[in-house]
């Protein structure tokens, strides 16, 4: 159902409830050039400030973090059917991480 304000009603209620100097919020869309690098730097971004050693969270003062990602199922898929962009949100959900980028090391959001 394309066209239909889908997204835009999204975000009118979500500005409603977690749009606010309390929340940190992360808005983005999926594409089919979107790769899983691109998305974990951009939730690195939003939450990555250090809690302790090891443990990071939303910045200092907020107390949750939003996501919304609109067109979930457009990354490209791979030669076996995986999406990796999906991958590594799903890691993230069940596994609460994923390994740095650069030093290669597991790490907690």
């Amino acid at each position: 159902m394309t066209g239909t304000g889908k997204t835009v009603n999204i975000i009118n209620e979500m500005n409603k409830f977690y749009f606010n100097a309390e929340y940190t919020n992360l808005c983005t869309s999926f594409s089919g050039q979107t790769r899983s690098n691109q998305v974990q730097k951009l939730i690195e971004s939003k939450v990555c400030s250090r809690r302790r050693k090891g443990y990071y969270g939303p910045e200092e003062g907020k107390r949750f973090i939003v996501i919304f990602i609109d067109d979930l199922n457009m990354p490209a898929k791979e030669k076996f059917g995986a999406q990796p962009p999906i991958e590594l949100l799903r890691q993230w959900m069940d596994h609460g991480g994923f390994y740095d980028l650069e030093t290669k090391e597991w790490r907690f959001l």
